[in-house]
């Protein structure tokens, strides 16, 4: 990248002015403190030297007016050159940014399935143990009907009574071979 330098310049002539000006405003300082009013020609005099103050100042505007356009229209430009290169990177970061939104919206929606699928999944086992269960203690309350009054609750008294009929068709099934 290739380094550029503003530099306003300003005429010889102009310096001079500024230094004579300058001489000037210090001198009109130095007036303006020893000034005492104390008869009417004073107040007069004191009068016609605020009206020369006024002109005084509007010469030092008017002179350092070109030299602050020069200064208003350099850092203008550099101000425009920066916002040119700024403004690709600008763009970018933007693109970057939705693309990361983007991102996190999707892994989101994946997230969002799966746990779906898990909850479906989940009910699905729920429903099938349900099932099971039911048809568990269908056939068990069908194969064996209480026949003692126990504090034993039903459900262990048949499951205790099918055990007992398994055995016994076990040991019969060996003794007959």
């Amino acid at each position: 990248m290739e380094k550029e330098t503003m530099v306003a310049t300003v005429p010889q002539a102009e310096i001079v002015d500024e230094q004579q000006l300058s001489r000037d405003v210090t001198d009109i300082e130095f007036q303006a403190e020893s000034l005492v009013i104390q008869t009417d020609e004073d107040y007069a005099f004191a009068g016609e030297f605020g009206k020369m103050l006024k002109k005084k100042a509007s010469q030092v505007t008017t002179f350092f007016k070109p030299m602050k356009d020069s200064a208003y229209q350099a850092h203008k430009a550099v101000c425009d050159r920066e916002k040119a290169m700024l403004t690709p990177l600008r763009n970018a970061e933007k693109t970057v940014k939705q693309v990361m939104s983007d991102y996190i919206a999707e892994q989101e929606r994946k997230r969002r399935e799966a746990e779906e699928a898990a909850r479906r999944a989940a009910e699905a086992e729920r429903e099938r143990k349900i099932q099971e269960a039911a048809t568990l203690e269908l056939s068990l309350i069908h194969i064996s009907e209480p026949t003692r009054r126990t504090p034993i609750s039903y459900a262990v008294f048949c499951l205790k009574k099918k055990k007992k009929i398994k055995n016994k068709m076990c040991v019969s099934t060996m003794v007959k071979k």
